[in-house]
């Protein structure tokens, strides 16, 4: 009988690397993410703190906010803040370079990762 071993995915989005939440993520990662049943996209720092949401359903568009947790409860807040703009290197973007960025979004196996490559791998930032 076969084993098959499941390899969790790095999430590429705008130049940034993610690991998935609860892993051990490759090295040189940017922070986590935890993909919802709707499409939507949670992003947390290195710290495992939540700090943006990518929206990206049919419902809803396709978007980023800033996110985070009260009373043990996410929330999230209508477009993103200066920081997290900062933490994510979307500064000065529009809607349109967001929505791009949301749409070059990938996912690749850890193993396919190198140490020096991950930059390379990473969804291109939009002009």
């Amino acid at each position: 009988m076969t084993q098959t071993i499941t390899v969790p995915e790095a999430l590429l989005f705008a130049g940034k690397t993610f690991a998935k939440l609860g892993t051990d993520g490759p090295q040189g990662i940017h922070g986590y993410y935890e993909r919802g049943r709707n499409g939507n996209v949670k992003l947390y720092k290195l710290d495992s703190t939540l700090e943006a949401c990518i929206i990206d359903n049919h419902r809803q568009g396709h978007f980023v906010v800033s996110a985070g947790m009260r009373s043990g409860r996410p929330f999230y807040m209508f477009s993103t803040s200066t920081l997290t703009d900062r933490w994510l290197g979307m500064e000065g973007w529009g809607m349109q370079s967001e929505a791009d960025a949301i749409e070059a979004i990938r996912y690749v196996p850890y193993d396919k990762l190198s140490q020096d490559s991950t930059a390379d791998l990473a969804s291109p930032v939009p002009a």
